[in-house]
């Protein structure tokens, strides 16, 4: 455990201390509690939890005890659960001062100041002399680079408790930030005198030495970490990767090694010493090494694999396989085979063979239905086919008996953003980051969908962080310069893309952007230039495609759609999309068969992206010919599984072909996939409810799939749940929503045949000869409209 995770705990206890006189429960719980703040201190959380435990339920509303436990949830890692323990405590007493501290570092991690200052006024209100309160401020001017206030808030809380840890981290950080290297380790070493088994102010001088670059301190440093975590493995990792980029090889693997013989069950111990083997001394050394360690626990299958994955990164695919092959050959069914066809589904998929690959995940997970290697690849397969359900329920699978598994999180996210659960992705893409928050990618993706989720600000505070911590990390500049260009911030965006462009290899990318910006500041003309310039470097590549995109639609706007075609038509494009994108201006035009021309170039390459097959089922439909468009959307589905506009679009076809049956099955295959598509679902009800009323079991799960609607805001979705209502006879629960539709002016004439077809069948004939009227008055064809005129003829 963090002894810094202890500090808080140790100066609320005055909080919690019993008087005099306290009945016979409030004395067993303070002895509870002492007794878990005992273990806690000894690094005994799962005693510690059980003495809180025991405390809460004598007091279960006390937000001490809460806030005890959320203690212990951090001490083992787990900051969600730390996080939700100190939000809890913080209801029970929304003036509770340690939960508030607590919260405070936990949004200031998260750069939610708005959130921390919040908290911090409560406290200040309370205990405007409370260390920890000027220690926080002195962090939140520090991230704010307002030097001379985060120094004094420091010294404040220093004034009040020479030791406290997190002033001495802030005048740490802010000493080395200003170029005072002698006073940063004076203030840390001073603390950690104080402090000797603060983790956190341990590997604060971790960090401080190597930025000093002096190496022999820094290696001191980890070792005075080792002697409190043992057990941790990355540590150990961290230090010889900083020996070898000091040259200091044997140093490296005497490190390793010492971890190893210090910890010969740990296995990630032996795991960093192989790769650090295989990196640094060579493969032959890599592979003696794990034999060493298959002669000395034979039945341990885990070496096998570290041997195939050795000889998978060398490019020995053949080696990899045999490896796992005798794995296989002695525990076929037992794990360490199951892990084995699991580790070679993975190969097969790497080789392109996804037959083999889904027979051995089928085969695995028919004996272990929960080995999270082949849900995960499970969860892939399906997420590339679209199945973002599938997707979903695997990863939940696997989360729930591992939550820590990092690396399915982001696959999570994106199918959740897949299903339109935007606020769920994030929330499942910061779960990751609290397992691996130095991941600088998942750091930018996160940023992304703040910014589409309208927190503009939180995104662009995420991604300075990220190019402060890596000045070089293209994506976030990128992604900051295109933020700026979708906020009308021009001055950003070209300051975001001047730094782009230094960086190597980024120079055109930004100069398509800057394309971008000169297009959406009315200097349309220049943007043709630049986007031409860019164009003309490489045609074909993915810079070039998102230039011909961007010039079209300029060159339209200027009226020169003509000599755009022209341009393009005489670059020999091959890049799908760019002639996709030739394709519509031609369309555009009126030149049908030079445009039909160029979509099949752009098909002929066989993409897995679905608009060149959408515009070619358009120009079919354009020339009403059917069974070519139903043709070329297949195919374009088999191509891009994943996409949903083109099953949508050829159950729209098949509908106006009266081909009900196959509509239907489409948009269900739709939902199996996407459960959240209300247009899916809403035209998949509709259907049922015109064409396969006879059916109780089809209207029955028409009504299941359309009750989503029961609080639609659309009168169309609304209409059709009435609809399924009515079909079924359930006319109280159709006529209040289909009154309710009614009311909206300039509907469709098929509702009010729905209306008066209800309100006839209740018997209210007049009502209903008024509904009906309507529904016929322009003659426009719709289904049921017969039936209309029918129904009115009898009134």
């Amino acid at each position: 455990m963090t002894l810094r995770s202890v500090r808080f705990l140790l100066m609320a206890l005055g909080l919690a201390v019993v008087v005099a006189g306290c009945s016979d429960p409030e004395q067993r719980a303070a002895k509870y509690i002492d007794s878990g703040m005992q273990y806690l201190a000894q690094g005994q959380y799962e005693k510690a939890r059980v003495e809180f435990k025991n405390a809460g339920r004598i007091k279960p509303t006390d937000p001490e005890i809460r806030y005890r436990l959320a203690l212990v949830d951090e001490a083992q890692g787990n900051l969600r659960a730390a996080f939700v323990g100190f939000r809890e405590a913080e209801n029970q007493n929304p003036r509770f001062r340690p939960a508030l501290l607590k919260l405070a570092e936990y949004y200031m991690a998260g750069e939610r100041y708005g959130e921390v200052e919040k908290r911090l006024a409560i406290v200040a209100e309370d205990a405007p002399d409370d260390p920890g309160l000027h220690a926080i401020r002195a962090a939140l001017h520090l991230r704010r680079g307002e030097h001379s206030a985060a120094e004094a808030e420091a010294r404040a809380a220093l004034a009040k408790d020479p030791g406290q840890p997190g002033a001495i981290a802030v005048l740490t950080g802010l000493y080395t930030a200003t170029d005072q290297p002698e006073k940063a380790v004076d203030i840390l070493e001073e603390g950690i005198r104080r402090h000797p088994r603060d983790i956190s102010l341990l590997q604060l001088r971790v960090t401080l030495y190597r930025k000093l670059d002096d190496v022999d301190k820094a290696a001191a440093a980890y070792d005075a970490l080792f002697a409190l975590r043992p057990n941790d493995a990355g540590l150990r990792a961290e230090l010889g990767r900083m020996l070898v980029a000091a040259k200091r090889p044997d140093q490296a693997e005497k490190a390793l090694r010492d971890g190893v013989a210090a910890q010969p069950g740990n296995p990630q111990m032996k795991s960093q010493l192989i790769a650090f083997l295989n990196e640094v001394r060579g493969t032959p050394a890599a592979e003696a090494q794990v034999r060493a360690f298959i002669k000395a626990e034979p039945d341990n299958n885990a070496y096998s694999f570290w041997l195939a994955e050795i000889r998978l990164r060398q490019g020995d695919v053949d080696g990899a396989v045999a490896t796992l092959d005798e794995v296989i050959s002695r525990q076929r069914t037992e794990p360490g085979g199951l892990a084995a066809k699991a580790m070679l589904a993975q190969i097969n998929l790497g080789r392109g063979d996804r037959e083999t690959a889904e027979r051995l995940i089928a085969e695995v997970l028919a004996r272990a239905p929960t080995n999270p290697e082949a849900l995960y690849m499970r969860a892939s397969l399906a997420f590339e086919k679209g199945d973002t359900q599938s997707t979903v329920t695997d990863i939940r699978t696997i989360l729930r008996d591992n939550p820590r598994a990092a690396k399915v999180y982001q696959l999570l996210a994106e199918a959740l953003l897949q299903q339109g659960r935007l606020d769920l992705a994030i929330e499942t893409l910061s779960q990751f980051l609290e397992l691996d928050p130095g991941n600088r990618v998942a750091k930018v993706r996160l940023a992304q969908l703040h910014h589409i989720n309208g927190d503009t600000n939180r995104a662009l505070a995420m991604l300075a962080a990220v190019t402060e911590a890596e000045p070089d990390f293209a994506v976030a500049w990128e992604t900051r310069a295109r933020i700026a260009i979708e906020t009308k911030n021009w001055q950003s965006a070209e300051a975001a893309l001047a730094r782009l462009a230094s960086i190597e290899g980024q120079a055109r990318l930004a100069r398509y952007l800057h394309g971008e910006v000169l297009a959406n500041t009315g200097k349309t003309d220049e943007a043709a230039k630049v986007f031409t310039e860019v164009i003309d470097a490489d045609p074909n590549d993915p810079i070039a495609e998102r230039a011909v995109i961007a010039l079209v639609p300029a060159m339209k706007k200027l009226g020169r759609t003509d000599e755009a075609t022209k341009y393009l038509d005489g670059l020999d494009l091959t890049n799908p999309a760019a002639l996709t994108v030739l394709a519509e201006a031609h369309a555009s035009r009126g030149r049908l068969d030079r445009a039909a021309a160029t979509v099949d170039k752009a098909i002929a390459q066989s993409p897995a992206r679905p608009e060149p097959y959408v515009l070619r089922a358009r120009l079919y439909i354009t020339e009403k010919q059917r069974i070519p468009a139903v043709d070329i959307l297949r195919r374009g589905i088999a191509a891009a599984p994943a996409d949903l506009h083109m099953p949508m679009m050829l159950a729209d076809l098949y509908s106006q072909m009266d081909r009900v049956s196959d509509a239907i099955a489409l948009y269900e295959n739709v939902l199996q996939r996407n459960p959240s598509l209300d247009i899916a679902a809403n035209n998949m009800a509709q259907l049922i409810a015109d064409h396969q009323y006879a059916d109780p079991a089809a209207l029955e799960k028409a009504r299941r799939v359309a009750e989503r609607f029961i609080q639609a805001q659309n009168p169309l979705f609304q209409d059709t749940l009435a609809w399924v209502y009515v079909r079924q006879g359930q006319y109280e629960q159709a006529l209040p929503i289909l009154a309710r539709v009614t009311a909206t002016a300039n509907l469709p004439r098929q509702i009010h045949y729905h209306y008066g077809k209800a309100l006839a069948l209740a018997g209210d004939k007049a009502a209903a000869r008024k509904q009906l009227e309507l529904a016929v008055r322009d003659g426009r064809p719709y289904p049921g409209l017969e039936d209309a005129r029918q129904l009115l003829g009898t009134l």
